[in-house]
């Protein structure tokens, strides 16, 4: 594939599958009489990753990545509806609104052939909830997790707790009637609960227990034990480099993957480089793996530039900050600032009548 040939990358696409070319897809079913005889596409990423593990990830670069390897129970589709994915079917939820029981497909494979069972999803839910990445709170609503958040061991010591159904590390909420049933409890009921697991490239997604049990923290590193549900899978990595990912031949989803590899570089960590190398026929996509804030220079440019100008997409995104106040004071995290008195109690907590008893004051902001 060449530069010139983005612009058709729509024909090359299943929309909704391949999400690694699903930025430059508008038309979701491919025409065959206009593929492109290599059907590998190349670009760059940001930086190498620092995890493609559902259960700690949270960087742009791992999950627009991990997001072609893992599926979830559930998922969004194009118009942010909560749909099916693994399971076979939306799940039927109590009159209280607490259980949620899930029916699994029984077609649905890891990419080394293993079947999906629901000794997986409790093996990778209790897992991130265990590890506490950034997204384990996705996971908040089921009983028990205030417990399993708590812990502590990690590496071997974690794997050895998983393996046991150690107390301290097993969601109450989860159980599993038969191996293609899931029953989830939640401690209240909450309306987020489904959008939360649904969220791609993170703790909802399941992975193989087998497969990760062979290296609890690296496996994903390493091709023969990256093993997902997702339609590709990868086949060579070379730290700080490059990348390789395959379409599964054998995938359960459908449509079926149009394009047979993916070649990350990781090599290339300068925007403008990038660009330049995209413009040279380097490249076939520049924007995804964490390079969506193209320079604004490199923009304008493109956009004056006749024969590129129509390559260049932009659309919007979606961002959340937040500002947390630590008006906590104890001995393992000590608050400061404008929102603590200066005897150490929280403003939040402060009222006039303590004012006239004690000679609090707020310190300067630290």
């Amino acid at each position: 594939m060449t530069p010139a040939s983005v612009r058709y990358l729509k024909a090359l696409c299943v929309g909704g599958v391949a999400i690694l070319v699903a930025i430059a897809c508008g038309n979701p079913t491919p025409q065959s009489s206009n593929l492109a005889s290599n059907q590998t596409l190349t670009f760059p990423i940001l930086a190498d990753f620092g995890t493609l593990d559902p259960a700690v990830s949270d960087a742009e670069t791992d999950q627009e990545i991990q997001q072609n390897m893992f599926d979830g129970l559930v998922k969004f589709d194009n118009n942010l509806n909560v749909v099916p994915d693994i399971a076979a079917s939306m799940p039927t939820v109590s009159s209280d609104g607490k259980t949620y029981t899930f029916k699994l497909r029984t077609d649905v494979t890891f990419s080394n052939g293993d079947k999906v069972t629901s000794k997986d999803v409790l093996y990778s839910w209790n897992r991130s909830a265990a590890m506490q990445g950034a997204y384990a709170t996705n996971l908040s609503a089921i009983e028990g997790y205030d417990k399993v958040s708590k812990n502590t061991a990690s590496g071997a010591a974690l794997e050895a707790l998983l393996e046991k159904n150690d107390p301290s590390v097993t969601l109450t909420g989860l159980t599993a009637p038969d191996a293609s049933t899931v029953m989830v409890k939640l401690a209240n009921p909450a309306g987020w609960f489904l959008p939360a697991i649904a969220l791609s490239g993170s703790t909802g997604e399941i992975v193989d227990v087998n497969a990760v049990k062979q290296d609890f923290d690296n496996w994903w590193t390493n091709p023969a034990t990256a093993i997902g549900t997702g339609p590709f899978k990868m086949t060579s990595r070379v730290p700080k480099q490059s990348v390789d990912f395959a379409a599964v031949s054998n995938w359960w989803g459908s449509p079926k993957p149009t394009l047979t590899k993916v070649h990350l570089d990781v090599s290339v960590t300068d925007p403008s480089t990038a660009i330049t190398k995209y413009e040279q026929g380097g490249y076939d996509v520049y924007g995804y793996g964490g390079y969506s804030n193209m320079p604004v220079a490199d923009i304008k440019r493109i956009q004056a530039t006749s024969n590129e100008s129509s390559q260049l997409l932009l659309q919007p995104k979606v961002r959340s900050y937040w500002v947390s106040f630590n008006m906590v004071h104890d001995a393992k995290r000590p608050a400061a600032g404008p929102f603590l008195l200066a005897n150490g109690q929280s403003a939040q907590s402060w009222s006039p009548s303590s004012a006239r008893t004690s000679s609090a004051r707020r310190p300067p902001a630290a």
